[in-house]
C-alpha cells in the first residue's frame, strides 16, 4: 500500500511552468525525491508540456478571443484544489 500523500495538482503544475519562489520550488523537489506518484505526475507534465511546444504554431492570439477569455475567467473562480495521491 502507498502512503497518502497530500501534494497539490496546482502545486505540480506551477513547478513545472516555473511558477514558484526558490523556497517552494525547493520544497517541491525534496517532495519528489521520496514520492514516485508525483515524481511521475511532473514527468507527464513536462512531457505534455515539451510535446505541445514542438506541435504548437506560433500565432498571435486575436485581441477578441483575448477579451472573452479574460471576461470567461473573471466570472469562474477556480474549484478548490483536492489532493491527488493516496492510498
Amino acid at each position: 500500500m502507498t502512503p497518502r500523500c497530500d501534494m497539490q495538482f496546482d502545486s505540480l503544475t506551477a513547478f513545472v511552468d516555473g511558477e514558484l519562489d526558490p523556497r517552494e520550488e525547493l520544497e517541491i523537489r525534496r517532495h519528489l525525491d521520496g514520492c514516485a506518484q508525483c515524481r511521475s505526475i511532473v514527468e507527464s507534465l513536462l512531457g505534455l508540456k515539451q510535446a505541445v511546444a514542438s506541435t504548437a504554431e506560433i500565432r498571435p492570439v486575436p485581441h477578441s478571443l483575448r477579451e472573452q477569455v479574460n471576461e470567461f475567467a473573471s466570472r469562474h473562480k477556480p474549484r478548490k484544489s483536492r489532493p491527488l495521491c493516496g492510498g
